[in-house]
C-alpha cells in the first residue's frame, strides 16, 4: 500500500469536512484553508480563546470506522482527560459532506502544541485541525 496515496485521499476527505463547534447559542462551521473573520471572532469570544485552538477527536482511530460504543467510550475518556489537566473544551462534530462519517470530539482552547499532538497520537488520529488567531484553520499531520 502506498502511504503517499493514502495521505492524499485522507487530505482530500479532511479538506472536505465541516468542522462544527457547538456554542451555547449557536454552532460555527469551520473549514480547512478558509478564513472566516466573523466565525473566528465569535469562536474566540464565546470560548475565551487567547491565541489558538485545536479540534481533537478520539473517534474512528486511524480513520477506520469504529462502532458507536467504542467511539463513545473514547470520547468519554478524552473529556475526562481534558478535565483532569484543566483544558477548556467545547463540543465539536466533524462531519463529511454526505453525512456518512460524523466524528464527535472537542475544540480545545489554547492548548500547548505538544499537548494537542500528544492527544491526537494517544487516540491514534492521523491529523487534527488547528487554528491560530488571524489564520485559516489547518491540518496538523501526525503520520
Amino acid at each position: 500500500m502506498n502511504i503517499k496515496i493514502d495521505r492524499q485521499k485522507l487530505e482530500e476527505a479532511y479538506n472536505n469536512t465541516d468542522y462544527r463547534v457547538l456554542l451555547p447559542r449557536n454552532a460555527l462551521t469551520l473549514r480547512i484553508g478558509e478564513y472566516d473573520a466573523a466565525a473566528e471572532s465569535s469562536l474566540f469570544k464565546h470560548c475565551d480563546i487567547q491565541e489558538s485552538w485545536a479540534i481533537i477527536t478520539p473517534c474512528n482511530p486511524n480513520s477506520e470506522k469504529t462502532d458507536d460504543d467504542a467511539n463513545l467510550a473514547a470520547l468519554t475518556r478524552l473529556r475526562q482527560e481534558l478535565e483532569v489537566v484543566g483544558l477548556r473544551y467545547f463540543t465539536a462534530i466533524n462531519q463529511s459532506p454526505d453525512g456518512e462519517w460524523p466524528e464527535h470530539g472537542y475544540l480545545v482552547a489554547d492548548p500547548e502544541p505538544a499537548k494537542a499532538k500528544a492527544l491526537g497520537r494517544r487516540y491514534r488520529q492521523n491529523a487534527f485541525v488547528s487554528g491560530t488567531k488571524g489564520e485559516a484553520p489547518k491540518l496538523i499531520w501526525l503520520l
